[in-house]
């Protein structure tokens, strides 16, 4: 028989008209193959999970029957078909792009992140990629345009007795799996590591589970009595009575001047009570790793002496995270809320779910009912993860972004420089009258790296090699890039300590870095440690004992207020329970599954049935934006506003109408060709992104005459 024979034997197989259902089944499967093959970026390793794990595969190919099978209900079969498969063929393209960037598979939750990921493209794909991957969905849209209108048209629709049974059972067997054999030992619902999940049980299965599970699953022995039994056996006592007083702000001077000591001796302090409790400065490192601890590198000296020496000195240890390469807002959840991202559906963000409307204990509210202001302080955009809407929720009484900062300096990808979060984390101490609780996010470690060399003079190179040990210029250039932002973070670190070594109220640092940066980084490639492992330090310019111990990310909240004397909070005081008197593991997850669930979906039997937590009245800036007058010069026609505070994201706005700078000070906005007549100013922050107004000032009204 001759290939020309083979071939049209293949095609009658799978032709929907002769053999609909072998058709539909062969399609399937083939689907299935390619979805394997981009996902695990290897023909050979797409075969071996197919040969290795025939179960999962099937049941992955069962799950892409379903949207197959509506082809049964309609004369256009081939245009169905030929839709499907589009949109299964672009999950796969999205997922092998996406894992060009980072180790996290594409899953339903990244549909959320569509935003926040539209704001970071440019440090990722140039313009003109950008505008290739437009043209090539115009074309993908008119190609399917243009097969509706010129595809063959099945002469006759299945009968009903048949298509009907078989679309029912396809989508039967798709609801039966995700309710019923999930909860069997068969396939798991959660996946602790969901990039090994992907290649354990396939990309559709797991992409379908992200879609539906999300947030804590309820705890099968969910009640109140269960809830009290855990809070009695692990002395989770009830919350000091002090109440949580939302409306509280800083009191802002007009000459910020550094706060007397409240106490003589440094051997004196009282951590943990009103009277001289010590600063908390919570310091994430963005993508921020110890890559001296690689075998696959060569560095021309070390990019972080500063903390290799703080590692001596102070408390520190390992940090296990949740996420690799990304995932700085999961990071971030699970060290402010003392929960287990484990327990949330596969690739999900809290900040995109739960609590977009509903409040959780955090660091925030806990340091707030003990006196504290609670601040938060980022280098990038108060919009990006939605932090501006999600920190009121957790407790948070003032956010100074990006937005509110100057004398910032840029990476050659285009990232804010942390040298500039010393000065504005003195600013924040200066600008209150209580102790404060400051959780400082950096940006300058942030990925993509170049792959081709962009420093002009870098004071680090760095040699990678491949796995023949041969040097990689590619991998090279990403290395040298990468080492010499960490070297200047380091900087930062110094800068930093170095300032508040002399602060003359006691401080505490806890640095940390918040994941992997993604670099290809494997733990063969490793001297010691996993890839969800990062490391802490616990830094004071007062004496403390130095511990080194290991954490997990959702325990390093309470950890450090155990250090200070601080016990309080359901989830935190769970934790340091745990520190003291480490139970059975099993127990002591199943306890954190029960309390987070109780606390954000469950009867909130932790707090006596109400949540004590209302979101924060939320004040953008540490330094407050005023306006002192308005002038207008009809010589130049030029609008000049006064002020204090201003910033590159300020910008005008006139009768309800925005309006951009001419040109900005720190003191001062003009504005060119003005409107005229009865005019209501104000200066508004624009976001990074330019799509919100983050804040205003209180509005000015001026009268300009008609020109």
């Amino acid at each position: 028989m001759s290939e020309k024979t083979y071939f049209k034997k293949l095609t009658e197989w799978v032709n929907p008209d002769i053999h609909p259902f072998l058709g539909w089944i062969l399609w399937s499967v083939f689907i299935g193959l390619i979805l394997e093959i981009f996902s695990r970026r290897s023909i050979l390793d797409a075969a071996v999970f197919v040969l290795d794990a025939p179960l999962e595969f099937a049941i992955n190919v069962l799950i892409i029957m379903a949207p197959f099978s509506l082809a049964f209900l309609t004369k256009r079969v081939r245009f169905e078909r030929v839709l499907i498969s589009v949109l299964f063929l672009l999950m796969g393209i999205v997922d092998f792009v996406l894992l060009l960037f980072r180790t996290t598979p594409f899953n339903a939750q990244d549909f959320l992140q569509i935003g926040s990921a539209l704001r970071v493209a440019e440090h990722y794909i140039s313009f003109f990629a950008l505008i290739l991957i437009g043209l090539l969905f115009v074309l993908v849209a008119a190609g399917l345009v243009l097969i509706w209108r010129k595809a063959p048209v099945s002469p006759h629709r299945m009968p009903f007795k048949k298509s009907i049974p078989a679309v029912a059972l396809s989508f039967g067997a798709v609801v039966f799996l995700f309710s019923g054999v999930m909860k069997t030992t068969l396939l798991p619902a959660r996946f602790s590591n969901i990039a090994q999940a992907y290649q354990d049980y396939g990309l559709v299965y797991c992409f379908v589970s992200s879609m539906v599970n999300t947030g804590i699953t309820r705890p099968e022995q969910y009640a109140e009595e269960a809830v009290e039994k855990i809070m009695e056996s692990q002395a989770v006592t009830e919350m000091a009575d002090i109440p949580v007083d939302d409306t509280h702000f800083p009191e802002y001077r007009n000459h910020p001047t550094e706060p007397e000591r409240e106490t003589d001796e440094q051997g004196e302090l009282l951590l943990g009570s009103r009277e001289g409790a010590a600063n908390v400065i919570f310091v994430q490192l963005e993508s921020f790793y110890d890559v001296t601890k690689l075998t696959n590198l060569e560095l021309s000296e070390d990019p972080m002496p500063t903390l290799h020496r703080m590692q001596e000195e102070f408390s520190c240890g390992k940090l296990s995270v949740p996420g690799v390469g990304a995932g700085t807002a999961n990071t971030e959840f699970e060290v402010m809320t003392g929960i287990n991202l484990d327990f949330f559906g596969p690739g999900e963000y809290p900040y995109q779910t739960v609590l977009q409307n509903k409040t959780c204990e955090s660091l925030g509210f806990v340091f707030a009912k003990h006196g504290y202001t609670a601040q938060a302080i980022h280098n990038n955009s108060a919009c990006f993860y939605d932090r501006n809407n999600v920190f009121p929720q957790l407790g948070y009484q003032v956010f100074t972004s990006l937005e509110y900062m100057n004398d910032l300096t840029w990476t050659e990808t285009g990232w804010a420089k942390d040298q500039v979060l010393t000065q504005y984390i003195s600013r924040s101490l200066r600008a209150t009258t209580t102790k404060d609780f400051i959780y400082t996010i950096s940006v300058q470690g942030h990925g993509a790296y170049p792959t081709h060399p962009v420093l002009a003079h870098p004071v680090i190179t760095a040699t990678a090699r491949d796995e023949d040990g041969e040097p990689d210029d590619v991998w090279s250039n990403q290395y040298t890039y990468y080492v010499n932002q960490e070297y200047e973070m380091d900087r930062f670190v110094r800068d930093l300590t170095g300032t508040l070594r002399a602060w003359p109220e006691p401080c505490v640092v806890v640095f940390f870095e918040d994941h992997l940066p993604a670099l290809g980084i494997t733990e063969e490639n490793m001297r010691e440690g996993g890839i969800y492992q990062t490391d802490y330090i616990l830094w004071s310019n007062f004496e403390m004992e130095r511990i080194v111990r290991d954490v997990e990310a959702y325990q390093l909240g309470a950890y450090v207020m155990q250090r200070i004397n601080l016990s309080d909070g359901v989830m935190f005081r769970y934790h340091q329970r745990q520190l003291e008197e480490p139970q059975d593991e099993q127990a002591y997850q199943d306890g954190i599954a029960m309390l987070g669930y109780d606390m954000l979906y469950g009867d909130e039997s932790v707090y006596g049935g109400e949540n004590p937590y209302s979101p924060t009245r939320l004040k953008m800036g540490t330094d407050p934006i005023t306006i002192d007058s308005v002038s207008f010069s009809e010589e130049d026609n030029e609008l000049t506003v006064t002020g204090e505070n201003f910033t590159a994201y300020s910008i005008l706005v006139i009768n309800g109408k925005q309006y951009e700078p001419t040109d900005w000070t720190e003191s001062s906005l003009t504005l060119e060709d003005p409107p005229s007549g009865d005019l209501a100013i104000c200066v508004a922050q624009l976001d990074d992104y330019g799509k919100a107004i983050l804040s205003t000032t209180k509005t000015v009204r001026r009268r300009i005459s008609g020109r």
